[in-house]
């Protein structure tokens, strides 16, 4: 037994997903995670946990009762577990964990509403030419929230935080994949053209 997955999927569309996890270097990580005394993750309410990191449950044991689905856990955000009932700070749960930067759904998503890239049509454009897209706009989001929240460089006694290392290693992978989506696109135009007349 496993918890439910997080989003069913054909097996087309999970290529595609792995594809763009792939391009954006988001491939999925399973944490483990036990916790024997609860008090220090529990939220105010006393049944929901916070998770070390962003996922989705591959297996959940609340005292080493299996908990498979949504009815007995609840998942908040990514980052929260709500709990069928009160949990004591005696209580040990015991789960594994998908842990990733970007959901199943949030990646489906991001490609079913990606804009076509210029110079192809909804007629001639592939599924590659949109996984690329997809993989540019996923990291450009991220670009945004990272400018956001830690675009300052801060200094504190003799310990500096720079995270410009990191956006410039970002841009030059979205830069790189905006010239695989160019020279897809001129490759795909060019395979249109079956002849020159010269005179």
């Amino acid at each position: 037994m496993s918890y439910e997955i997080e989003l069913e999927l054909s097996s087309d569309d999970s290529i595609i997903i792995d594809k763009i996890r792939i391009l954006v270097g988001d491939k999925k990580k399973v944490i483990h995670d036990y916790i024997s005394t609860c008090q220090s993750r529990l939220s105010d309410n006393d049944q929901t946990l916070e998770m070390k990191s962003k996922g989705w449950p591959k297996s959940i044991y609340w005292n080493g009762a299996e908990e498979t689905s949504s009815s007995g856990v609840i998942v908040n955000g990514y980052r929260y577990l709500t709990f069928s009932g009160s949990i004591t700070s005696t209580d040990t749960i015991d789960m594994y964990y998908y842990s990733f930067r970007n959901s199943d759904t949030e990646i489906y998503d991001t490609y079913n509403k990606a804009m076509i890239p210029p110079g192809l049509t909804s007629t001639n454009v592939t599924s590659d030419h949109m996984i690329l897209q997809t993989a540019i706009d996923i990291l450009e989001a991220e670009s945004w929230q990272s400018y956001n929240s830690e675009g300052v460089k801060l200094r504190e006694g003799d310990t500096t935080f720079d995270p410009s290392p990191g956006f410039v290693a970002r841009e030059k992978a979205i830069a790189r994949l905006y010239k695989r989506l160019d020279d897809l696109i001129t490759q795909y135009i060019m395979s249109g053209i079956e002849g020159v007349l010269v005179d």
